[in-house]
């Protein structure tokens, strides 16, 4: 049983469950690691800001910054909006929320996430738009475990302009981890 699996383990397995996640993950392709926002258009406009990874969307605008409800050891909520798949925000168990802050309204149609679990298994996100109760999108998706990272599908959110949101996590048999957040519009999906 890994720490992943018992919110209440010791601390000292804890930690090793958790440099074992980290120590997986740096295998990640350096394809999946940085974002390319080469210009392939020749025109300056950077495909529209989208990004070819494999995320997809426009990733986070530059100046966003990130808070969660809960952070475990040094796996800060910043991990997950610095373009990096294998650094990652994790949680001191299986709830915790992430929120996104924007230095300008952002016109969004979906979030798309990479993330990781011990063990692999189904998890619950809610997304709000931040500072408002109301569900803007959520979906259970399957999390495979710890390598590769898991992309995950789309979750599609009411159409909107947000300040910021928040993405809840319910990991159920994992603690609530998401390696990254890429923001989707509707010329980059």
């Amino acid at each position: 049983m890994t720490s992943h699996d018992a919110p209440g383990a010791v601390d000292g397995n804890r930690d090793a469950a958790v440099d074992a996640r980290v120590d997986a993950i740096a295998d990640v392709t350096p394809t999946d690691t940085a974002p390319d926002t080469s210009d392939t258009t020749g025109d300056g406009s950077g495909d529209a800001g989208c990004l070819a990874w494999s995320l997809g969307g426009i990733g986070v605008p530059a100046g966003t910054t990130a808070t969660a409800s809960a952070t475990y050891s040094t796996f800060a909520p910043s991990n997950a909006i610095d373009g990096n798949l294998a650094t990652l925000w994790n949680a001191p168990g299986p709830t915790a929320s992430l929120t996104l802050h924007f230095l300008k309204p952002q016109a969004i149609t979906g979030i798309r996430m990479a993330a990781t679990s011990s063990p692999a298994t189904m998890e619950s996100y809610t997304v709000t738009a931040s500072g408002r109760p109301t569900t803007i999108g959520s979906g259970t998706l399957m999390v495979n475990g710890l390598t590769p990272v898991t992309i995950e599908p789309a979750i599609d959110v009411t159409p909107g302009t947000y300040s910021g949101i928040t993405i809840a996590v319910n990991g159920m048999a994992s603690w609530a981890v998401i390696n990254e957040v890429s923001l989707l519009t509707t010329t980059c999906p």
